[in-house]
């Protein structure tokens, strides 16, 4: 999947401008940045640095689906917050 979107990207990139470096460092950032959060992800609930101090639970010795769901509802309740305070929502 991770080689399908890089590809992807690098043709779409490299027919939209015509250029070879643009889309090469585009699919290494966004490589190095998917990299990057997987890895954050296995140290805060693998390894559980700082799981126990946000969360309460210890390290469980694998990503297991409650911990990426709480990773997802963190996400997902910063960016609502930060929408309401830009005013960017309508209230209902």
């Amino acid at each position: 999947m991770i080689t399908l979107i890089a590809i992807l990207t690098f043709l779409l990139l490299a027919g939209g401008f015509r250029s070879v470096s643009l889309p090469v460092k585009a699919v290494l950032l966004n490589l190095l940045t998917l990299t990057s959060t997987l890895g954050f992800m296995v140290m805060f609930w693998q390894d559980g640095h700082g799981a126990k101090a946000l969360f309460g639970v210890h390290a469980t010795a694998a990503v297991t689906a409650p911990g990426r769901r709480r990773t997802r509802a963190t996400l997902d309740g910063r960016r609502s917050t930060c929408k309401r305070r830009s005013g960017d929502l309508h209230s209902t």
